[in-house]
């Protein structure tokens, strides 16, 4: 063979091509993938089946937020919540506090009792936050519910509390005989007023020098749905 010739195939002959490579047997046809949409070619998430447990309900209508009831093991991130100023956000930062009421709650089991409660918002499979409401006496047989929010640095501005404060509504009125659900926020905290109203509450007025934080006295604007709103005129 001259220097640079390409080498010849075992079994060619001069002159002839060489034999044909053997053609893998033709397999079933595969389908296109699931969930592809607008060119991209991600699946589609499905939220993966809960575990079954008697003492844990949870009530779920989205499919990365939850609601569920308080376990021991969220203590620590509830009395973070109240205590790291980071974590707690500007508007949520009142100093700090004793949470040993936090315990004694959960050791006598009043997270949930018939007049508030508290429930742990979980994105994603991780608890990110919590829920809470009370009630407030509007007539001696009639209360409103006015509820909150707190939710970890990690957990903010993903829409989590938008959804978590619509699910609390929902529960309150599938739950309980309450007309009325109402929140309150500070006048500057635009992000917290933006979720509501994507929550469908109605800005209803402002309560002018209402809550003590750092150091001076703050409007608060006030929020509301009626059941109506939520459930219809059949409810």
């Amino acid at each position: 063979m001259r220097e640079g010739a390409t080498p010849r195939p075992a079994g060619a002959s001069p002159g002839r091509p060489p034999p044909a490579r053997p053609r893998r047997p033709a397999g079933p046809r595969r389908e296109p993938r699931q969930g592809r949409e607008l060119g991209r070619s991600r699946r589609v998430r499905t939220w993966p089946k809960v575990r079954e447990r008697e003492w844990v309900t949870i009530w779920r209508m989205s499919a990365t937020v939850n609601l569920r009831p308080v376990l021991e093991s969220d203590l620590p991130m509830l009395a973070l919540l109240r205590t790291d100023p980071v974590e707690a956000s500007v508007f949520g930062w009142n100093g700090f506090r004793d949470n040993s009421d936090l315990y004694r709650a959960f050791a006598e089991g009043t997270m949930l009792t018939a007049d508030g409660g508290r429930l742990v918002v979980v994105a994603d499979g991780q608890p990110v936050g919590v829920v809470s409401w009370h009630q407030v006496r509007t007539a001696p047989s009639s209360f409103t519910w006015n509820m909150g929010i707190a939710l970890l640095a990690a957990g903010r501005g993903h829409g989590h509390g938008t959804t978590a404060q619509r699910q609390l509504v929902e529960y309150l009125f599938a739950h309980t005989q309450a007309n009325r659900v109402e929140a309150c926020t500070e006048a500057e905290n635009l992000a917290e007023q933006r979720s509501l109203e994507k929550a469908g509450f109605q800005r209803e007025g402002v309560r002018r020098g209402s809550a003590f934080r750092d150091g001076r006295w703050r409007d608060m604007v006030v929020y509301a749905l009626v059941r109506t709103d939520v459930l219809g005129d059949g409810r």
